[in-house]
């Protein structure tokens, strides 16, 4: 907690370091009561001109880790227990920055580090000193890479540098940022040793609290969800008092075409998609071909892997249209009580998106029954008008990990809101 004599943050906020050039970002603040160390941060992220998000609600921790794209989510540290299960969850939500604040022992440190956040500082540390870390962290880019270059690739693993995703052998690596960070600058600097401390300024900006230490827990768990021991290293050798060296030879693809190993899958822009979309809907009769284009248009048009319409009526959700879900999930969606258990249900009554993770909140249980054999990651559920007294729920689906960024969310917001005024349309 702030000492009495230590000047608030109002006093001398033109001391504070200035956010990484990448516009208004959000922040999320995560703290299991009130407190004044929460406030102080949340205060201190909004004195730069960023949004600072609180969450002291367990069960909404990852949703707004994953709905609000955050920057950066900053936990206060509390109870181990408690700030073990937060970071593990927010690890979960998003590949993003995790900073822990508080006062940590050093086995508490590690542990911390070793299950998924990228930081620890003290509470009682200067503001700028907490905002410099945060910054640093956000800003990195290791090394330096011709622009027209897509993939690194080496030894059957891939690095999509676009959409900073991991392939290895086809199957896809959830790495964290700084995770990847670390990877892409080894592997940018092939065949050569890295000194360590080239590594920890690179990769964390050079802060003291970015140590050796720090250097070998990110090391191990890179090492460890590439399937590459320490012990006979085929990807990362460690080079014992220097730093590390990435082993195999480097490709870089450029992004013209010809070199590239995959097809290019960016989404469609919002203008372009909203256009297409109000297009194919233009020439459907009634409400049930609108559903039907519909659920068809965003599995084939954009990067979601399945889709569900339903609508309310009285307290059930009613299927409309359905596309790239399985038998058995239809033959138990289409006609459902709105329980507490329904994170449909729970999206329309309070009029809000709700993202569920595989491993999200333990509240939806009837959802997670419903999806458990889909092979589903996330699922995103968008509410909407349907005629002047019903509403509905989009359901999108995606079996690709990692948060739904703000690009692909606006671009489903506006095609939501086509499809119900066409539909709507129809129901007049």
């Amino acid at each position: 907690m702030l000492s009495a004599e230590r000047p608030s943050p109002a006093t001398h906020s033109s001391f504070l370091p200035t956010p990484p050039g990448q516009g208004q970002r959000a922040v999320v603040v995560v703290g299991q009561r009130p407190g004044e160390t929460e406030r102080r941060l949340a205060n201190l992220v909004g004195q730069v001109g960023w949004n600072s998000v609180r969450v002291l609600d367990e069960e909404n921790i990852v949703w707004a880790a994953t709905v609000h794209h955050p920057a950066a989510v900053i936990i206060v540290a509390d109870a181990d227990d408690w700030t073990v299960r937060t970071v593990r969850a927010v690890r979960a939500a998003t590949q993003g920055v995790i900073v822990v604040v508080g006062r940590l022992d050093a086995l508490r440190t590690v542990h911390i580090l070793t299950v998924g956040a990228d930081s620890v500082v003290t509470d009682d540390a200067p503001d700028a000193e907490i905002l410099a870390r945060l910054f640093a962290l956000i800003r990195r880019e290791p090394g330096t890479v011709e622009e027209s270059t897509h993939y690194l690739q080496a030894d059957g693993l891939t690095l999509d540098l676009r959409n900073r995703e991991v392939t290895q052998a086809g199957n896809t690596v959830r790495l964290t940022s700084t995770e990847f960070r670390l990877l892409q600058l080894l592997m940018q600097e092939h065949g050569r040793t890295v000194p360590n401390q080239k590594i920890i300024a690179r990769v964390w900006g050079g802060g003291a609290a970015e140590g050796i230490n720090t250097l070998r827990i990110f090391i191990a768990r890179l090492r460890r969800k590439l399937g590459d021991p320490a012990t006979n290293p085929r990807l990362v050798a460690s080079i014992r008092g220097h730093g590390y060296r990435f082993l195999p030879q480097v490709i870089e693809l450029r992004t013209d075409g010809r070199d590239d190993p995959t097809p290019d899958t960016e989404p469609m822009s919002g203008l372009d998609a909203v256009e297409r979309l109000a297009h194919s809907l233009a020439g459907c009769a009634d409400t049930r071909t609108v559903s039907e284009a519909f659920v068809h248009f965003l599995v084939n048009g954009t990067t979601v892997d399945g889709v569900a319409v339903h609508r309310k009526v009285n307290r059930r959700l009613l299927l409309q249209a359905q596309y790239g879900l399985s038998p058995e999930w239809v033959r138990h969606a289409t006609d459902l009580p709105i329980t507490g258990g329904l994170a449909a249900g729970a999206a329309l009554e309070a009029s809000s998106e709700l993202v569920v993770l595989d491993r999200g909140p333990r509240r939806f249980r009837d959802t997670a029954r419903l999806l458990q054999d889909e092979g589903v990651a996330s699922t995103l559920f968008l509410p909407f008008n349907f005629g002047p007294n019903a509403i509905g729920c989009v359901g999108v689906t995606r079996r690709t990990t990692g948060p739904w960024s703000a690009r692909p969310l606006s671009v489903l917001r506006a095609l939501t809101a086509v499809y119900g005024s066409q539909a709507a349309a129809r129901t007049a």
